[in-house]
């Protein structure tokens, strides 16, 4: 991903790049603006240069910013996505990437990868071929978790998973027509929704669960 940005090792920027990487791999940082697709401006110490929101009108595609503040009356321009500092969420710059529409087929050039399950919730329809991961709980793991509910990407990694074993999964589940993308939510950052009365299970998930604890239990003993 081509990104540049206002303040190099401002720990703001650099709670931010953590947390972008998380998501889309390794960043690579520019020294021009103009040549990035994505700006992270940092607003925590004082408003930037009057110049870069010109450099921004001018340019043609206009690039993705990210504006790292305290407030956000501080906003330098209305376009600018305002990120209340210090962000490390990833979940949240995902959500606003998607609806910015930063996307990997728009930056493949830079080395992303066109994996369109990176960019919005996603969930199973059933059970992929675990041949290949049969000692992986946390392949496993991230099986049911795809099973029970939509699940972000990064989620997916925060909860343990190398990267290269999950992108595996995902891609037998896609070329098998398992894994199905669901529309990202309107905005990010809102409070979920109030917990509603779980329904009874169907006979089907009862299974599914079932299978679930025995595979879990098959391999922690071994």
């Amino acid at each position: 991903m081509k990104v540049w940005v206002s303040a190099r090792q401002a720990p703001a920027t650099d709670g931010f790049l953590h947390a972008l990487g998380q998501l889309a791999g390794d960043c690579a940082v520019l020294e021009r603006a103009a040549e990035a697709t994505l700006w992270v401006v940092d607003g925590v110490d004082g408003k930037p240069d009057a110049s870069l929101r010109t450099l921004y009108e001018q340019a043609t595609p206009r690039p993705a910013v990210a504006y790292l503040g305290r407030w956000m009356s501080d906003l330098p321009h209305p376009a600018w996505a305002f990120f209340k500092a210090p962000l490390t969420d990833p979940k949240l710059i995902s959500l606003w990437l998607h609806s910015a529409n930063v996307q990997p087929g728009s930056r493949a050039d830079a080395g992303l990868g066109t994996e369109p399950w990176r960019w919005q919730p996603m969930r199973l329809s059933a059970w992929p071929n675990l041949a290949r991961f049969r000692r992986d709980l946390h392949v496993i793991t991230a099986c049911a978790q795809l099973l029970r509910a939509p699940t972000l990407y990064s989620d997916l990694i925060a909860r343990g998973a190398q990267r290269d074993a999950i992108d595996a999964l995902l891609a037998d589940a896609w070329a098998a027509g398992l894994l199905q993308l669901l529309p990202v939510p309107a905005a990010a950052g809102v409070a979920a929704a109030p917990a509603t009365a779980k329904p009874a299970e169907s006979p089907t998930e009862n299974a599914r669960r079932g299978l679930v604890s025995r595979l879990l239990a098959r391999f922690s003993l071994r």
